[in-house]
């Protein structure tokens, strides 16, 4: 019973790690659009670099949350995997761009 508790925390501890390692390969994000109440902002991140069939899927098996927080409010946006980060002009199937949109409700 205590071996199976320890496979139990262990594995979970690699999870972890695992999920950390690409947390920390994300330096720091470009900021693009208007800081106003209603307009977009995009947020682009460097993160690992990946193709759009490449495994790990990036669509599967990856996600980007990005928490904006004023005061007490809180909103937990996913952000998505944009290849080269102008594919819909490019085609481009492979890069390391992830993004987020986010419309806030107040300047701030």
């Amino acid at each position: 019973m205590k071996r199976c508790g320890s496979i139990l925390v262990f594995s979970i501890c690699l999870v972890l790690i695992e999920e950390c390692a690409v947390v920390g390969a994300i330096k720091r994000a470009v900021l693009s659009g208007n800081l106003k109440k209603w307009h977009t902002v995009t947020l682009t991140f460097d993160g690992p670099q990946t193709g759009e069939d490449a495994e790990p899927n990036p669509f599967r098996d990856y996600r980007l949350n990005v928490t904006f927080t004023k005061g007490n409010k809180q909103y937990v946006v996913p952000g998505y995997y944009a290849a080269d980060g102008n594919a819909a002009e490019t085609g481009g199937k492979a890069g390391s761009k992830w993004r987020v949109h986010f419309l806030p409700d107040e300047e701030g």
